[in-house]
């Protein structure tokens, strides 16, 4: 089993992976391209973007589809790609909305990007049917500046932005929606499953699967998507 340690020098050595790349980039995920810009949460580095695009993908064609946290728009433009509704993508990190932005235009897809934490750009009356957010992983007690968006795309204070998610997601589900959380071992799952009772969900695991931690990187961790159901 591995420490809670060696998961927090990992993330570090991800960070510092990540805050060290300095130009635009190009990444290939489910043989689509796309742009990586300096100071957003990394495809180019993490190896779960793909897995958890491949399972979203099915569920989405001809549905309404919010991601929370989207960073480079990987996702949201797939989604968008494989004929959904409609996409909302939101981020909290500046960088990661111009990205968005980018990947957007770059396959002339119309995506509806708002800059914000969790659902704070959503108007209440916005209903989806399929929500989805990467979380960030780690919990941890530490306190980040307003300037610190890459530590928060991996780490949580107290697990804070996951409960607003929880929280205030089923009040935008439609009918027989679906809310998703893709999470690893890495997290506290004992305090996600604890937070989504609390929440009066019925959780259930979707998908499970074990990646690299990182690209380069022999460790595996296993990643998980869980759904939560009002």
């Amino acid at each position: 089993m591995v420490s809670k340690k060696y998961w927090k020098s990992a993330i570090d050595e991800f960070l510092t992976l990540v805050k060290q790349k300095e130009t635009r980039s190009e990444v290939k995920i489910l043989r689509t391209k796309f742009q990586v810009l300096p100071g957003v949460f990394s495809p180019e580095y993490s190896s779960d973007t793909a897995w958890f695009a491949g399972k979203i993908l099915p569920l989405t064609k001809g549905k309404t589809f919010l991601e929370i946290g989207s960073g480079t728009g990987v996702i949201a433009c797939l989604v968008a790609l494989n004929n959904a509704s409609s996409v909302v993508a939101t981020d909290i990190n500046p960088k990661a909305i111009k990205n968005i932005r980018l990947n957007a235009q770059l396959h002339n897809q119309s995506i509806s990007i708002r800059e914000g934490s969790t659902f704070d750009p959503i108007r209440h009356d916005e209903l989806f049917d399929i929500i989805f957010w990467n979380h960030p992983f780690y919990y941890t007690d530490e306190k980040f500046d307003k300037n610190s968006m890459l530590e928060k795309s991996v780490c949580d204070t107290n697990y804070e932005a996951l409960e607003s998610y929880l929280k205030r997601g089923k009040k935008h589900l439609k009918r027989n929606g679906l809310l998703l959380l893709g999470t690893s071992n890495i997290a506290r799952i004992n305090i996600i499953k604890s937070m989504s009772k609390k929440e009066g969900y019925k959780t259930s695991l979707l998908a499970k699967t074990e990646v690299p931690i990182y690209r380069g990187k022999k460790t595996k961790m296993d990643i998980r998507i869980y759904s939560f159901t009002p």
